[in-house]
């Protein structure tokens, strides 16, 4: 009972900003478009309706027509089961971090190539081939040596050194390499840490007090250090962002 009260309280306050300040706090730049590559993974902490709306779907082994979706097809054809006429998502529930956090495809965006992606930070989870930006997370250089770590074979970590990223959504978890984070804001460590839902209230109602609370006024973020698969790099959920659905 006290938590539907206080999702309705949450659930008022936003209403009573008319969306103004949310958009601001989720699109500071003035973007509301998530740009990205059709067939590019990110890892939620929610599975809102909006989300989906938006073009994402869990991966969930789900049988797609070839004819309907060329462009994700090109991306990685019967790579996780089909046949001439279809072809499977990946099927990651088994490799999810944490219950209530799910891996999702996005059904829509660029082929890389035709219009790559500038402003991505942290690590790009994609069952293709990216280039330009992005390298492969295999050790060489500067990446970390991510080869092992996919949810899948087929399915590989790029990195990107870029800081800023227009391109996030709130409460959205990425890896990212530990030097990397000294001075970036708008991204916390996911450590289980207690946040004050007063001052969080665009993430609280996302993901509520799934990650755990206290007295109604205090949320945690998952804690996935357990699940961090190398020892220079960490998850980070995002406090900042576009609000999912907000146009």
């Amino acid at each position: 009972m006290k938590r539907k009260l206080l999702l309705a309280v949450v659930m008022g306050i936003l209403l009573f900003l008319n969306g103004n300040e949310l958009k601001y706090i989720a699109a500071a730049d003035g973007s509301s478009t998530i740009e990205r590559y059709v067939g590019e993974i990110r890892l939620f902490p929610y599975r809102d309706f909006r989300i989906m709306e938006d073009g994402w779907e869990v991966l969930n082994g789900m049988q797609k027509v070839q004819e309907f979706n060329p462009d994700l097809y090109s991306v990685i054809g019967t790579t996780f089961g089909g046949d001439d006429f279809s072809f499977s998502l990946p099927d990651l529930r088994g490799a999810n971090p944490l219950p209530n956090i799910n891996y999702m495809i996005s059904v829509k965006g660029s082929l890389p190539g035709s219009a790559d992606i500038k402003s991505h930070a942290g690590m790009l989870l994609y069952p293709g081939i990216l280039n330009n930006a992005f390298k492969e997370a295999n050790g060489n250089g500067r990446t970390p040596d991510l080869r092992n770590a996919g949810p899948l074979p087929g399915i590989k970590y790029y990195y990107s050194d870029n800081p800023n990223d227009s391109n996030v959504y709130i409460g959205e978890i990425r890896l990212f390499k530990k030097e990397d984070m000294k001075d970036i804001n708008g991204w916390l460590r996911c450590d289980g840490a207690e946040l004050k839902i007063a001052e969080y209230i665009p993430l609280f109602s996302l993901i509520g007090d799934r990650f755990g609370g206290r007295n109604g006024q205090f949320m945690n973020i998952p804690n996935l250090i357990d699940a961090e698969p190398s020892a220079d790099v960490s998850y980070y959920i995002s406090i900042n962002g576009k609000y999912p659905g907000d146009k």
